[in-house]
């Protein structure tokens, strides 16, 4: 908000027209800020009523649906859902108030802005809801644009009224009075907190804590931190960006109202359609029904189901003993926890060890032979769960007054009077809270019964995890026979195919169920990589959950052994993740959550006791899908190619090299800079050594200097990124370097390397005709706020190169691209090439206003001159 009221600043000092088009930006951003902010207030529920507004919002393309969403968020099926801290700034938008509060009061202004433009407008009713403000605003920003331009007269009428009424607005919502930073997660697992709002001391704990895990972006604090998805920024705050249509099934525009900057963002998480999903094929009966020996709602197990001995004898086991409560069955998504603990419930309801099993389904997605599908969960909180239970159970006093489910199911726990019960949980990680939930259940289980969840995450390991890993060939023959013999193609799978099949899916049964349905419908099929390439579904519905819940460092060290395909001995990861330069991270622990979240496999060899790790080619080929998109791709290309330096995996290998020379090295390093950073400089003439060898370690080296040696003008970060400049090859390959160095200096407040940067990134092959367009808005920018002090002969270079490298790509352009080009013109004195430009602009797009405010500029130079 601080930038826009710049911007307005900056508006009043060249037009009218200019103020009010700043003032309506400002607005659009208010408008998105508020509602963003509700809806990231909304908890998840069964009918995914904040996933049904986001998308909505990723693909509006007016304004009005905003202001209709953030009504959806207060008063509509979605405020059901929210957060019990949103629940303030919701009564401060929807509570009835009199003139005197700045509800009433903003909202009379907007009325009388709507009045000069004479449309027909009601009086504010005596008593007046804040959220009728953004309706009235809508109206207004949809006005000027429903009549063409705005004249000057108009605009001086509106202005006073419009500021005045932004201001109230601006300075008293309490959704902007919450807590807001930008987070993001070091590699040393702390989080950088980016001041967004006055305070932000309940971000705090964040910068010294490692177990907490966010995704990086912008949150508001509402008794936690909560990400706010519509709004997009990073970790210096240099811009905020918010969706602003476009959406075409890939991505969709992002626009940022301080700056008129656009860029693009993915659109594969909005993709999933809205509305009601059918239950799970996993769903519990709807009513405790006779099983076994006892009672229970479990739902029927899987025909063609292929028994795995050993794991089923040790869960049989544990299940009947008295003394583990909670038990655990985890590992990777369609590895088999859901059939194969049916398999052994239904075999225990047999034994007459429970009277009733109660089973609570909180799965999403549905893993069919076809694909993934997502489903509705049927329960996701504790109050789900209880009420669930109140209906199997149906107690004689639940109609009674006062009843409280929760209570009623916490006795029943305790001392059930249904006999001893066991409780499964399905699914775990999707409930809502989980950690919560499952200290609630381990508080509160007492014996004889028992709880039992499956899970993909190994942290809700209670009294005994069980981990359900990969299937043994024998299983995995089996497996094949009986859907080889089902799809009519036992007479294909050769010895040949039958022994690829298990190696390539590593014992992976849905993997080996999803080829050999494609195998049947594709006759000539011989290998399981060509399936899962053409998946992305399957893939992102096997890992991303658990990929999403990594740590940074185990993030990195996935996609570094995903870069390099191959067996690698342990102590070749940790050489590579911790070459010089990069951000101290304990290999160590990364490897083990990676091993408990069964991301990579871990062997021993035979002779020496070494350890190796792998990635699956499932998983392998989900990590170099997200490898091709990632932040750390450039920093993990570098650790790949160093862990190519020790070529394929072999035991005796480990003794040879520089292996352990680096990997002490560079252990010592981390370790004693992370306890005394004055440490750092003895080590520098090491790390440039070595970063010599591998360019990329100089970018590494920069963001090492950036988190320990920290400084105003951070000189040392922005020559090392030079460096890695000057080692390379001038060419597209340099983009993202260029891009961090202008970053880095606009930050500091060094505006002539931020310029530099930019022309760089200009004339670059391989730079694109929006990032040229966004460095001429910057440039014109800085000259707009005269933040850069360039002399006459300077500022016509500066400015001449980057509006050739515009001008070049212009046909390619829109009309904001020719009125940057315009006002490129403008600042080298060249009024008349402004002014083609600006109505070139106005030919692609008649009404443009900001070549229209190219022109208004000019014509006030023209009319001071003749003055």
């Amino acid at each position: 908000m601080d930038d826009l009221w710049e911007r307005v600043g900056l508006g009043k000092q060249d037009s009218d027209v200019t103020l009010f088009l700043n003032l309506m930006y400002l607005g659009e951003a208010l408008v998105k800020i508020v509602t963003a902010g509700m809806i990231a207030a909304i908890d998840d529920d069964k009918d995914r009523n904040r996933y049904r507004l986001l998308h909505r919002l990723v693909r509006a393309d007016g304004l009005g649906e905003w202001a209709d969403a953030l009504d959806d968020s207060l008063v509509g099926p979605a405020s059901q859902s929210l957060r019990t801290a949103a629940r303030e700034p919701q009564r401060d938008l929807t509570q009835k108030l009199a003139a005197g509060s700045w509800q009433h009061d903003a909202t009379s202004l907007m009325h009388d802005c709507l009045r000069q433009l004479q449309e027909p407008v009601g009086d504010v009713p005596v008593r007046c809801q804040g959220g009728a403000w953004f309706r009235a605003f809508v109206e207004l920003r949809n006005k000027p644009r429903g009549h063409g331009a705005t004249t000057h007269a108009t605009c001086s009428l509106l202005c006073p009224h419009l500021e005045r009424s932004l201001a109230l607005v601006s300075q008293n919502c309490k959704v902007l009075k919450c807590q807001w930073a930008y987070l993001h997660r070091n590699l040393s697992g702390k989080y950088r907190v980016t001041r967004l709002s006055q305070q932000t001391d309940a971000f705090d704990y964040l910068r010294s804590t490692k177990s907490v895990s966010l995704a990086n972006g912008v949150h508001v604090w509402l008794d936690t931190p909560v990400r706010v998805e519509l709004v997009d920024s990073d970790p210096d705050a240099t811009g905020f960006y918010f969706p602003n249509g476009g959406f075409t099934g890939k991505d969709f525009e992002l626009i940022c109202y301080s700056t008129d900057d656009r860029k693009r963002s993915d659109a594969a998480p909005y993709l999933f359609p809205t509305g009601n999903l059918p239950p799970s094929e996993t769903q519990g009966l709807g009513s405790l029904d006779v099983q076994g020996t006892g009672f229970g709602n479990l739902p029927p197990a899987r025909d063609r189901y292929v028994r795995r001995r050993a794991l089923e004898a040790e869960l049989v086991s544990v299940i009947e003993n008295d003394y583990n409560q909670v038990v655990t069955l985890y590992g990777r998504g369609g590895i088999g926890k859901t059939w194969l603990a049916l398999a052994v419930l239904h075999e225990v309801a047999n034994r007459g060890r429970y009277d009733v099993i109660f089973w609570f389904s909180a799965r999403d997605i549905d893993l069919l032979s076809t694909g993934p599908r997502m489903v509705t969960p049927h329960v996701l909180t504790k109050d789900d769960v209880a009420r669930e239970f109140i209906r199997l159970t149906q107690p004689n006093d639940a109609k009674t007054p006062g009843f409280k489910p929760i209570e009623f199911l916490q006795s029943c726990m305790q001392k059930s009077p249904f006999g001893p019960v066991l409780l499964v949980f399905d699914n775990f990680e999707t409930f809502r809270s989980p950690s919560d939930i499952f200290a609630w259940m381990a508080a509160h289980i007492r014996p004889p019964n028992k709880i039992l969840i499956t899970t993909r995450k190994h942290e809700f390991k209670g009294d005994y995890p069980a981990e359900v890993g990969s299937m043994m060939e024998s299983e995995c023959a089996e497996l094949v026979d009986l859907e080889g013999k089902r799809l009519g193609i036992a007479d294909r799978l050769t010895p040949k195919v039958r022994q690829s099949l298990y190696e390539d899916s590593y014992g992976y049964p849905y993997v080996i169920k999803v080829f050999l349905g494609e195998m049947a419908a594709k006759p000539n099929l011989q290998s399981v990589e060509p399936v899962l390439a053409g998946r992305d579904d399957i893939l992102s519905a096997l890992f991303e959950r658990t990929y999403s819940g990594l740590s940074p460092g185990a993030k990195r060290v996935f996609l570094t052994l995903c870069a390099w395909r191959s067996v690698v001995p342990e102590l070749a990861v940790k050489a590579a993740v911790l070459r010089p330069g990069t951000e101290h991270l304990d290999v160590d622990v990364a490897l083990a959550e990676l091993e408990r979240s069964s991301m990579v496999e871990v062997l021993l060899s035979d002779k020496y006791k070494d350890r190796f790790v792998f990635v699956p080619l499932a998983a392998s080929m989900f990590g170099a899908e997200k490898l091709a998109v990632s932040p750390m791709r450039t920093a993990v290309e570098a650790d790949s190619g160093f862990l190519q330096l020790f070529g394929p995996a072999r035991p005796s290998g480990v003794r040879h090299g520089l292996a352990p020379r680096v990997l002490r090295l560079f252990r010592a390093v981390a370790e004693r800079v992370g306890r005394e950073p004055s440490l750092l400089d003895g080590f520098i003439p090491t790390l440039e050594l070595i970063s010599r060898q591998y360019p990329p370690g100089w970018l590494l080296l920069a963001d090492l200097y950036s988190e320990f040696r920290p400084t105003p003008t951070q000189d040392d970060a922005k020559e090392t990124v030079r460096r890695y400049l000057q080692a390379t090859a001038r060419g597209a390959d340099q983009l993202d370097a260029w891009r961090k160095l202008a970053r880095m200096c606009g930050a500091t407040g060094d505006f002539v390397g931020e310029v530099h940067a930019l022309l760089e990134i200009s004339e670059l092959p391989g730079g694109s005709l929006s990032e040229i367009s966004g460095a001429a808005n910057r440039v014109n920018h800085l000259f707009a706020t005269q933040r850069l002090a360039l002399d006459t002969t300077e500022k016509k270079i500066v400015v001449g190169r980057l509006a050739r490298a515009l001008e070049e790509r212009i046909d390619e352009g829109d009309s904001t691209d020719c009125s940057r080009l315009a006002w490129l013109f403008l600042h080298m004195g060249d009024e008349s090439g402004a002014e083609r430009f600006a109505r070139r602009g106005l030919l692609l797009e008649p009404g443009n206003e900001y070549c229209q405010s190219v022109l208004s500029s000019i014509q006030s130079r023209r009319s001071r001159r003749y003055r």
